[in-house]
């Protein structure tokens, strides 16, 4: 009985970890196109943070859905050796960034944005679930 209700929780995160990301590729998509309609041309700089923080959000919900299937102990060493492939992620990402002359700003605006979206979908899916 218990084997089943782990099977269905594993299950649960998948289905949820897949509607966050998808609702991150939707507001990616909408903060660009916003992004380059205020700046009447396209923001490559905010589409590679977008981009990065997309990478991320992968790496983090994968995170998730491996380690909802393992025991307590290694499931949090797990999700905590996920930091520094998203830490080496980032800094690549950025390094890149600069190399190819986008400007910073614009990168981290990005990138900062998709992730306080990420959190907000997360609450509001969560939120959804619950009732």
């Amino acid at each position: 009985m218990l084997q089943n209700d782990s099977k269905s929780v594993t299950t649960d995160v998948r289905v949820y970890t897949r509607q966050v990301f998808v609702h991150q590729v939707v507001m990616a998509a909408v903060a660009t196109i916003v992004a380059g309609a205020i700046v009447k041309s396209m923001p490559w700089s905010f589409l590679w943070g977008a981009l990065a923080s997309l990478g991320d959000n992968i790496i983090f919900l994968r995170g998730i859905n491996k380690g909802m299937s393992r025991e307590p102990i290694p499931s949090a060493f797990h999700m905590r050796s996920r930091i520094f492939l998203r830490l080496g992620v980032l800094l690549v990402t950025m390094a890149l960034g600069i190399y190819l002359g986008l400007h910073i700003f614009s990168i981290f605006g990005g990138y900062i944005l998709l992730h306080i979206t990420l959190l907000i979908n997360m609450i509001w899916l969560t939120k959804k679930q619950k009732k």
